[in-house]
């Protein structure tokens, strides 16, 4: 993962995202911050210029985003 982009800068700027937006974007449910991601909107698959964009990120619970992803989105 961490060659995906997912590393220790990942790891403190979406903790800060999910902060300022607690809520799942899918359901509206507010969980604790370990059981919020940040989810790429439109799949980044390795374009890092995607990956950082902070326009597409949003907050999932992993209930909601486990979902996305079992989608194939």
């Amino acid at each position: 993962s961490t060659d995906r982009g997912y590393n220790y800068k990942w790891q403190k700027v979406s903790r800060n995202f999910r902060l300022a937006q607690p809520a799942c974007n899918e359901c509206g449910v507010v969980e604790s911050l370990n059981n919020m991601v940040v989810d790429h909107i439109v799949p980044h698959r390795g374009d890092m210029q995607i990956f950082w964009d902070p326009n597409n990120w949003q907050s999932l619970c992993r209930t909601c985003h486990n979902k996305k992803t079992a989608r194939g989105e």
